[in-house]
């Protein structure tokens, strides 16, 4: 719904009250899913004990607390490089944005390293590791490559070539 829904309202949004408009859209949906990683504990097996068949889903334990730090340090490195690319073709390279660049790379290298040391981490990196998951994030990078690239050549063509509105 939302692939059908969100170019016709985001188009709404843009041609009524400006492009800046449609990130409203995402207060609501990223402030309940703060809350709800915040607040939901997923059980996870204990492994201080062999499980035996008569035991059965009952020896759960609670998982670990959210990483704050790594999901904090990947925020401030997400933001960094966001900055950086927007400002990038308006402005080139000056101060600000090599400054945005080297700020982006350290939040990364710090919250890679936050990664490695945590009890919980946002991301197990041993995880990507894996060559199903490392083959199935690639088709994805490249479906998603494909699907996003099309849809901003279009729209691209829609508004500046031929002129038309964003609805």
């Amino acid at each position: 719904m939302s692939a059908a829904a969100g170019p016709v309202i985001g188009g709404v949004l843009v041609a009524h009250l400006g492009w800046r408009a449609v990130f409203f859209l995402t207060v609501l949906p990223a402030l309940v899913t703060g809350v709800l990683a915040l607040a939901v504990r997923v059980p996870i097996a204990t492994q201080a004990a062999p499980r035996t068949p008569s035991a059965g889903a009952t020896d759960r334990s609670l998982s670990a607390r959210l990483d704050l730090p790594g999901a904090c340090l990947l925020a401030v490195a997400l933001l960094c490089l966001v900055h950086t690319l927007v400002a990038l073709p308006e402005r080139g390279w000056t101060v600000v944005t090599a400054t945005g660049a080297v700020a982006a790379a350290a939040a990364c290298a710090a919250f890679l390293h936050q990664e490695r040391r945590s009890a919980s981490p946002l991301l197990p990196l041993g995880f990507l590791g894996s060559p199903p998951v490392a083959a199935a994030l690639a088709v994805l990078l490249s479906a998603s490559a494909a699907m996003f690239g099309a849809l901003f050549v279009s729209t691209y063509f829609l508004q500046d070539v031929l002129g038309l509105d964003p609805l």
